[in-house]
């Protein structure tokens, strides 16, 4: 009937179950059973409670005679609005990044390391922020060593990721916060320039156009003598430096 989803039932394999290439529609193993259906362009997914997949068939009949408003089926078996979806949950985030006024180049960092996120959790046919786990956020995490060189990057990163969990668990969505491990950053610091790499800087600065040259020589002369770093001396105001 036209509005009635259809009910999917599946398995979950355990890591160690000897069916698992058999893939998710495998009855014969005694594996946990879920069910999944669309419903106005979402995703929902609800385990079965159950290891025998007679039994979760039955499941799937009561959700779709819900659907299809049959009094004799309790209310409640049917969407669950509240189970936010990961890809919902990064975009209300980074709208929420935005009206802070964070800038346009830590937004772009949000939104690509997300994309990400959604996609390795997509293709683990893992949708909603429940999922969440950490167990899977290890496996995921797992990924930076081949796309992030740095340990320090893969640091920043995990921050970025901790304050998105943070912002689930207190919108309600994720249950219990995951606590990643700390990542080891193994880089020696960096040492201030040496006097003749300092006066080569200097030099290069001619490449710009006089105006710009001038500005950009100054900027290097104020993290020379300050200690400050660029995304700091850059945000200083002229009335501020004596």
């Amino acid at each position: 009937m036209k509005g009635i989803p259809t009910v999917i039932v599946y398995v979950r394999h355990a890591a160690d179950c000897r069916h698992k290439a058999e893939g998710e529609f495998f009855k014969g193993c005694n594996c946990r059973k879920q069910v999944r259906w669309w419903k106005n362009g979402k995703l929902f997914r609800r385990t079965a409670k159950t290891r025998a997949w007679f039994a979760a068939e039955k499941l799937r009949s009561k959700i779709e005679a819900s659907f299809a408003g049959d009094p004799t089926v309790p209310t409640g078996v049917s969407d669950d609005t509240n189970d936010k979806t990961i890809q919902h949950a990064i975009e209300l985030f980074i709208t929420n990044k935005r009206s802070q006024g964070i800038s346009a180049g830590v937004i772009g960092k949000y939104e690509r390391e997300f994309k990400e996120l959604g996609s390795f959790f997509a293709r683990r046919e893992k949708f909603h922020v429940r999922d969440l786990t950490l167990d899977e956020l290890i496996l995921f995490r797992d990924t930076w060593t081949e796309r992030y060189e740095s340990s320090l990057t893969r640091q920043k990163v995990q921050e970025r990721l901790r304050s998105f969990l943070r912002y689930c668990h207190d919108s309600g969505s994720l249950k219990r916060l995951p606590k990643l491990s700390p990542i080891k950053v193994d880089e020696p610091p960096t040492l201030p320039l040496e006097e003749d790499e300092y006066a080569s800087l200097l030099k290069h600065c001619a490449a710009f156009n006089p105006t710009k040259a001038k500005k950009v020589r100054a900027l290097v002369q104020l993290m020379r003598h300050s200690g400050l770093a660029i995304r700091d001396a850059v945000t200083l105001e002229r009335d501020e430096i004596v």
